[in-house]
């Protein structure tokens, strides 16, 4: 089940709140097993319960998926948003690497370039980058996301706080018209802070995440030097990023 059916899986339940699997089953047009598989993947990461053929959402709102279901999400989308990225490198950059999967399709334009220095909270960014020689990678320590390659907490935020960048690459999960949104404060203050600490943040974000809503503030448009989608805005949003200086590229 790709990532689209499991949204439309939880829509239902957080809907219905209980149901039995053979209603689920009915409602998604798909196969049993493909049904079964989904669901014991939610039970492992603590968004369902499953019990005698009923199954009962446990975690309503503002659920994140793993980055194992985001890894494979809008696949071309990131590629080509990463593309568009890529003409802000040159060599000798400092630059802060969020752990978001969009975010890993940069690594293939970095080793293009010399005397990089790379600071990420991605232990997935990381190991991609470990056998690079022509740059220097430091991995932000702390608290090791469940389900995710991401680290974030008290402990990372000071370490972050001792670097000064030129860019900051990052991802949302969220963005209207108000601003950018996370659906972890942990996550979110994780990323405030590498904005905060480098000259020009970009944030790198698919046309899926426009229009919607998270949890937790992240940004306003203005902390911005860029937006980079794969899809033209709504006209509103597009005004409100000229009128604060934000670049959009798509």
């Amino acid at each position: 089940m790709d990532i689209e059916q499991t949204k439309k899986l939880l829509e239902i339940l957080q809907r219905k709140k209980v149901m039995k699997t053979s209603e689920l089953h009915k409602e998604l047009y798909c196969s049993i097993s493909t049904l079964r598989r989904a669901l014991i993947r939610l039970e492992q990461v603590g968004i369902v319960a499953r019990e005698h053929g009923v199954v009962k959402l446990i975690k309503e709102q503002n659920v994140e998926f793993s980055s194992n279901y985001r890894s494979g999400e809008h696949l071309e989308e990131k590629k080509y948003i990463c593309e568009l990225a890529s003409f802000f490198l040159t060599d000798n950059l400092a630059i802060f690497l969020d752990s978001s999967t969009t975010v890993s399709h940069l690594i293939p334009h970095l080793r293009k370039y010399q005397g990089l220095i790379v600071i990420t909270n991605g232990l997935n960014i990381a190991s991609l980058l470990a056998d690079e020689e022509n740059m220097t990678v430091y991995v932000i320590g702390g608290e090791l996301k469940k389900h995710s390659s991401s680290l974030f907490g008290e402990l990372s935020d000071q370490f972050v706080a001792n670097f000064h960048t030129d860019l900051a690459f990052f991802s949302c999960r969220g963005i209207n018209e108000n601003g950018l949104y996370e659906a972890d404060s942990r996550q979110a203050m994780m990323k405030r802070k590498m904005i905060e600490n480098s000259k020009k943040a970009i944030c790198l974000c698919d046309s899926s995440k426009i229009n919607t809503s998270h949890f937790f503030k992240l940004a306003d448009f203005k902390q911005l030097e860029a937006l980079i989608t794969n899809e033209a805005l709504s006209e509103e949003l597009e005004e409100i990023l000229e009128a604060v200086g934000c670049e959009l590229s798509y």
